[in-house]
């Protein structure tokens, strides 16, 4: 199974790619770059791992607490991924990070 998850809430937004079981984790590195860097860096992502947007069969998405703006930009672009490809959209409300 393909995973893939967004988390854009905090201030070093990041995302996460599962492929067979070996998950890998990519922080933007910069402070609020989730509307700027979110999808470049999914695709780098999606590169690395010789994956489509297409393979996805899951989507999560983190909602915080944390940057109004960062969850719209999360939702916004996993709602249109998850239409475009069909995979599972799951939200994960309200978890904090583990440090």
């Amino acid at each position: 199974m393909i995973a893939a998850a967004l988390e854009a809430s905090s201030y070093e937004p990041s995302v996460a790619l599962c492929v067979d079981g070996r998950t890998t984790v990519r922080s933007l590195g910069f402070e609020r770059a989730h509307a700027s860097g979110l999808l470049p860096e999914l695709a780098r992502l999606f590169a690395d791992h010789d994956v489509r947007a297409a393979d996805l069969a899951r989507l999560v998405v983190g909602t915080g607490p944390g940057s109004f703006t960062g969850l719209r930009v999360a939702i916004a672009l996993a709602l249109g991924l998850s239409r475009s490809t069909g995979a599972e959209l799951t939200i994960e409300v309200g978890r904090r990070p583990r440090r």
